[in-house]
């Protein structure tokens, strides 16, 4: 399943630059915003809103439909707060405590996916609203973290990095305006799941951002 997720993408980018279109017809995102957590709990609750980053590239295989292969990165911090209601230890006499801290435990989530998209408008209108879907992988990274117990003389407690990776899906719409010939400003939201292992992880990117071709 892992491998299959990471291969889909791949292809659908390898498609994207084996298609022979006009130069015209090839468009290069870069694109930057944000990304809400919104479920599940264990991952709306506990982790913040991230920013992401990222960029792809698209081909207009007609006047109406696009094929784009994007990479995107989003950096969730910890919710230290909410990380402490939940967490709870035991003493080395087996009594439960309370974390004064927690240091670490930031969440990065990389998408590598391939979306079609189709047009509402044309390529000469100023103003062209679309809508999308799309198949690809997604890596999730937790940073290691230290815990710092509320209880005298009990020890930090460590945690390592933990890494999970899946398939993954979007689903979203966004519009572009013509700026220029070959440039056009892009808003976009496209809310994407992640088959991580155990659960699903789901977020809501907000990215604004250009189309250069």
């Amino acid at each position: 399943m892992i491998r299959t997720a990471f291969v889909l993408p791949l292809l659908l980018l390898g498609a994207v630059a084996a298609t022979p279109v006009a130069a015209q017809d090839l468009l290069v995102y870069l694109q930057a915003g944000w990304a809400i957590p919104a479920d599940p709990p264990e991952f709306s609750e506990l982790w913040n809103t991230a920013s992401s980053f990222g960029g792809g590239l698209g081909v207009r295989l007609s006047e109406k439909w696009e094929l784009v292969g994007s990479l995107h990165v989003q950096s969730f911090p910890a919710d230290e707060a909410a990380h402490i209601d939940e967490l709870l230890l035991l003493s080395p006499e087996g009594q439960p405590f309370e974390i004064r801290s927690v240091e670490g435990r930031d969440a990065t989530v990389t998408t590598l996916l391939g979306e079609l998209r189709y047009h509402l408008g044309t390529r000469i209108l100023r103003t062209s609203p679309f809508f999308g879907f799309g198949v690809g992988y997604l890596d999730m990274t937790l940073s290691a973290a230290t815990l710092m117990p509320d209880a005298d003389g009990a020890t930090p407690v460590k945690f390592p990095e933990e890494v999970t990776s899946g398939l993954a899906t979007s689903v979203g719409a966004g519009f572009s305006i013509r700026m220029s010939r070959r440039v056009r400003f892009v808003l976009d939201s496209i809310y994407t799941i992640g088959f991580t292992e155990g659960l699903s992880t789901q977020f809501l990117p907000l990215r604004i951002g250009v189309a250069i071709g």
